[in-house]
């Protein structure tokens, strides 16, 4: 098997490689991403659907009509705002057979004091196209319904993975990213200013998609406002409204609550429990799974809330990381304390008995705190002693572990039925050095279809034991990832550079296809329905 690696900054124009389950090597051409399984369609501003109003905003839904090719809107002035005025735009979300969730935020640019919106639009049509129109917008977005459950209809939807920006080596130091503002209101909601995701502008030019799948990593570090502010409501505003987006929980996003309430997952009310974000949803006769594979989690913590139980110690480190912040005399007044490791109330007594002022104390304790150590409860990571900051690492448990490892084999085994099973995670299952073996295995024993990852910037295809492995990395527009070496007797291609991913499901088969910014596909590979030959 021939091996494809190409060195970084190098993009290969196109490239593919033929096997049983791929198509032929020729023709592979911008146009074939184009293809869309029962044909385009367009709004027709005849057939008004719906009229309805959420926090003084009209939103107009709009029937759909058959067209010869790719329909795009129009775009708004504005980046924030749709129409003329302050109204939010709305983005769809969760689509059923017969319904969809419109969601908003009153505020995009300033979420801290945003509210958050939802309209249900019901009484729709299984498998049908439709748009909607927020007040006089120019823009018309588009979302379409599931089939009826259990019943087959074409449809396509694309894979895209870590669109954050870049990393942000001083913030992660400091713990103090919030320092990068969004800026004036009036001149970030110009939408002819505005660095929208490049990427997503391809996107917008060469497909239609009735969802996508993002696999995670959205914004650089969800735990700072103005990076949802940037990077997922403005930079991705059109990624967002292109179709329902479903999540995944990615490493950067930190399990920031807002998650949960910017993306309404698919997962059943009493089901839900704090921190889950794996879930399962059918499409017709497929079946997708959104796994969360994350082992920890990071929490920042201000100084006078760190939990009781961690002691303090003052050591020449500490005294030393102090210098600079308080008055040789305090540092001087710490000396007797040196050496003797502290439960909280007594270090803070000591403090109080030595006369340090309260700015101060905050700056000896969150220097002093002792780290309980690698991949322990509150195991410190970073600690900024000026702002009184600590960033702790938060270990899940064991038993949680089992519990969603647990809850997949449950559900594979709930859809032996179903002609296709797509899987979808963060963190790559089958990637150079990464393999989860316990995975691989559970899918190769259900014959599952494919798996969609991302984490490792880069796009790459392996193939195991009749699974698809598939990364689909590169939504960023300036981080990517060196390419790895993959152990020959399962790969099939890579590619460096920024790129999504698109996939056709038919009938008869499903066919990926790797796109670049460019929209030159770059590797098509077909796949069959589970159970049959070649795949």
């Amino acid at each position: 098997m021939r091996v494809f690696t190409y060195r970084r900054g190098i993009r290969p124009a196109r490239a593919a490689i033929c096997f049983a389950f791929a198509c032929s090597c020729a023709s592979l051409t911008a146009a074939a991403a184009m293809e869309r399984p029962g044909g385009f369609d367009a709004p027709d501003l005849a057939d008004v659907v719906q009229e309805m109003a959420a926090n003084g905003v009209t939103i107009t839904v709009y029937g759909s009509k058959p067209a010869d090719s790719l329909w795009q809107s129009a775009r708004d002035p504005a980046v924030f705002t749709a129409g003329a005025g302050d109204s939010p735009y709305f983005y769809p979300q969760v689509p059923e057979a017969d319904a969809v969730l419109l969601r908003a935020e009153t505020k995009y640019f300033d979420l801290d004091n945003s509210e958050p919106l939802t309209v249900k639009v019901s009484g729709l049509e299984p498998n049908t196209a439709y748009y909607y129109r927020v007040n006089d917008s120019a823009e018309l977005v588009r979302f379409k319904t599931k089939p009826e459950p259990g019943a087959f209809a074409p449809f396509q939807f694309t894979v895209v993975s870590d669109s954050q920006g870049p990393y942000d080596a001083v913030g992660d130091r400091q713990l103090n990213k919030d320092r990068h503002v969004l800026g004036a209101f009036e001149d970030v909601n110009d939408a002819a200013k505005y660095p929208f995701n490049i990427t997503t502008n391809a996107m917008r030019q060469n497909v239609t998609p009735d969802f996508s799948v993002h696999c995670g990593d959205i914004i650089e570090d969800a735990r700072y406002t103005v990076q949802w502010e940037k990077e997922l409501v403005g930079a991705l505003r059109y990624y967002l409204t292109q179709a329902p987006v479903y999540f995944t929980m990615g490493n950067h996003e930190q399990y920031d609550p807002r998650v949960w309430r910017y993306f309404a997952l698919p997962i059943p009310p009493d089901e839900q429990v704090p921190y889950r974000a794996f879930y399962s949803f059918d499409w017709g006769t497929a079946h997708f799974i959104v796994l969360d594979l994350a082992n920890h989690r990071y929490e920042i913590v201000d100084i006078d809330d760190v939990p009781s139980f961690h002691t303090y110690k003052i050591t020449q480190d500490v005294l030393g990381s102090l210098a600079a912040l308080i008055s040789d005399e305090v540092v001087a007044s710490l000396s007797p304390l040196a050496g003797r490791e502290l439960s909280a109330s007594d270090f803070e007594q000591a403090l109080n008995e030595a006369g340090i002022a309260a700015a101060d104390s905050r700056a000896v304790r969150t220097a002093a705190l002792v780290d309980v150590g690698f991949y322990k409860p509150y195991s410190v990571d970073v600690r900024n002693v000026e702002l009184g900051r600590l960033s702790f690492m938060r270990p899940f448990s064991q038993e949680w572990r089992d519990f969603r490892f647990q809850w997949l084999e449950r559900d594979l085994e709930r859809n032996t039925d179903k002609k296709y099973i797509f899987v979808f995670s963060h963190h790559p299952i089958f990637y150079g050095g990464s393999l989860y073996q316990d995975l691989c295995r559970l899918f190769e024993a259900h014959r599952v279809t494919a798996t969609f990852s991302g984490h490792v910037h880069v796009y790459a295809h392996n193939r195991r034991n009749g699974v698809h492995y598939f990364q689909a990395g590169g939504f960023s527009d300036t981080v990517f990832s060196a390419l790895r070496d993959c152990p020959p007797e399962t790969f099939v291609f890579q590619r460096y550079g920024p790129h999504y991913v698109v996939v056709n499901v038919e009938e008869d088969k499903a066919v990926v296809r790797g796109v670049s910014r460019e929209n030159e596909v770059f590797e098509e590979t077909v796949l069959m329905p589970r159970g049959r030959s070649g795949t």
